[in-house]
């Protein structure tokens, strides 16, 4: 039973390892995609406010894709 209950973590560990590496990867696209999407919903805006909205949806993307690959790296890797 502890067997099984040690793969069932490990494999979701690395799930969550995997979705961290995609986001990580990903956050610059899915900054743009936001950033757009705002600007479709509220209309138009000076350009320095839509990079810095770009910039911050990124790091948003980057902070969360990190915390996910770290948390399920240690998870995974450990004994």
């Amino acid at each position: 039973m502890k067997l099984d209950k040690d793969i069932i973590l490990r494999l979701i560990s690395g799930i969550v390892s995997i979705i961290g590496l995609i986001i990580l990867i990903k956050s610059v696209n899915i900054g743009k995609s936001l950033a757009n999407d705002y600007l479709l919903k509220f209309g138009s805006m000076d350009t320095e406010r839509y990079l810095i909205m770009i910039k911050e949806y990124t790091t948003t993307f980057r902070w969360l894709g990190a915390i996910l690959l770290i948390v399920g790296s240690f998870s995974t890797l450990r004994k």
